[in-house]
């Protein structure tokens, strides 16, 4: 005697086929992932230089109070140079993985 499987296993073979696998997923989230990324860190990159432009005068009293000898001052330009550099790094960083270029190792 033969077997013979019931009619409803190719019904869920083809639902199976349908469905999207977990890897698929997966690497369409991250290429959508990596979009945001680039998105969100540019956008606070640019967020960063309007209040950089909007506040130069402050920046530059600042300033002008350290070279005078106040001296509690000196770190504010040191810490907006280096969240500068994080964030505008993070940016190019992700954006050009979004675009899908990698260094030659």
């Amino acid at each position: 005697m033969q077997k013979t499987e019931p009619a409803h296993s190719e019904e869920a073979a083809l639902e199976a086929e349908q469905l999207p696998t977990t890897k698929g997923f997966m690497a369409t989230l991250k290429s959508v992932n990596k979009y945001r990324c680039a998105a969100g860190f540019g956008a606070f990159s640019i967020v960063l230089y309007a209040f950089l432009y909007f506040y130069n005068t402050d920046l530059t009293h600042i300033a002008q109070a350290t070279h005078d000898g106040e001296k509690t001052w000196f770190f504010v330009p040191i810490v907006i140079a280096l969240v500068f550099s994080i964030i505008h790094g993070s940016f190019t960083s992700h954006f050009w993985d979004a675009l899908g270029v990698k260094a030659k190792s």
